[in-house]
């Protein structure tokens, strides 16, 4: 009896803090070969990423305005298929889709080149069309910005479609979390 009494007392206070219920680390191995000597031995790095720092920067980010964890985001949204699938698969897609959205971010407000590249050509053919200089439009302006976040914008949309395949519990997770939170807005 006392000890249900303490499960029962002790997880409010752990719910608030909680978006991943994974594992704390994950540990990451692979192999590679030397491309100028092929017939030395292969370099076998280990990597250990912590989830748990992961969520405590996003936390920190979202609700403080600290620093966004970029470099972390970075590393789990590049990380090869077969790595990302094995988090899905044992039911931790969270730290996937929380990267996805913090970098769907960054390049909505700091689009890569390409993307500039496409949106200011967009501007100068409006511009040539017309024929009597550049004048904005609510449809250049629409397009320019549809250009400009294209690579956000479908970055986004795939963290949304990662969410909604996840489990019950992970969604539940996702959506309790502070009111800061990227899927909360």
């Amino acid at each position: 009896m006392m000890s249900v009494y303490w499960i029962i007392v002790a997880v409010p206070c752990f719910v608030q803090a909680r978006a991943m219920s994974c594992f704390s680390e994950i540990n990451f191995g692979w192999c590679e070969y030397s491309k100028t000597n092929p017939t030395d031995a292969p370099s076998c790095p280990e990597y250990v990423f912590s989830i748990a720092g992961f969520q405590r920067k996003l936390h920190s980010h979202y609700n403080s305005g600290t620093r966004p964890p970029v470099l972390e985001a970075f590393f789990l949204f590049r990380l090869h298929d077969d790595y990302k699938r094995s988090l899905i698969d044992s039911d931790c897609p969270n730290p996937l889709i929380m990267a996805q959205l913090l970098i769907s971010e960054m390049l909505i407000i700091a689009p890569t080149w390409q993307n500039l590249d496409e949106a200011a050509t967009l501007a100068l053919q409006a511009a040539g069309a017309e024929g009597h200089g550049f004048v904005m439009s609510t449809e250049l302006v629409e397009n320019f910005a549809r250009a400009v976040s294209a690579d956000g914008q479908r970055i986004y949309s795939d963290a949304l479609e990662l969410a909604r395949a996840a489990s019950p519990f992970q969604q539940h997770l996702m959506a309790s979390v502070p009111a800061a939170w990227p899927l909360r807005k």
